[in-house]
């Protein structure tokens, strides 16, 4: 589907996946625990929640405007040497799967309110299938004989991950 170059480099930007998973800079690890500790008061933790996605969207927008900004110098050398493949689209590439992790990122606070509420295995349920309907494009998308670049590929198998 992609050929064997193109398939290093997309292997090389996923594995930027736990790099921009750090956007959330511990926010839903932090928010579990308070969430715990407040069932086990039986006292309410919806100003945590709410504390969180704001705290969350803040966290986002500064690391795409950090993204958008370093992507260019990051990108040269991240993916030097593919610059014949990529025909300087490598700070695109870069940005776009950073986006699309970082969503991947903060998309898991909501998996760790489920984990806090004791309801783990519907966030692993949505987890697993979010990753099937990735899977599931990208078959759609190679059964069809649909031409489809890196930046698309990384779409479809991840972007489902990041919004649920």
């Amino acid at each position: 589907m992609l050929g064997e170059e193109k398939y290093a480099i997309f292997s090389l930007l996923t594995g930027l996946l736990v790099w921009c998973s750090a956007v959330d800079f511990g926010i839903g690890t932090g928010l579990q625990n308070y969430i715990s500790e407040c069932r086990a008061k039986n006292k309410s933790y919806d100003a945590y929640i709410k504390s969180a996605l704001h705290l969350s969207f803040i966290a986002i927008i500064f690391f795409i405007a950090l993204f958008y900004i370093f992507s260019g110098v990051i990108s040269a050398k991240y993916l030097s040497s593919f610059h014949e493949v990529l025909q300087d689209k490598t700070r695109m590439l870069f940005f776009t799967s950073c986006l699309v992790f970082s969503s991947i990122g903060i998309g898991a606070i909501a998996y760790k309110i489920l984990f806090a509420e004791l309801v783990g295995w519907k966030a692993n349920l949505l987890n697993a299938l979010s990753y099937m309907i990735g899977m599931l494009g990208l078959l759609y998308i190679y059964y069809r004989g649909i031409s489809v670049d890196i930046k698309l590929s990384l779409i479809v198998l991840y972007l489902p991950v990041g919004m649920i």
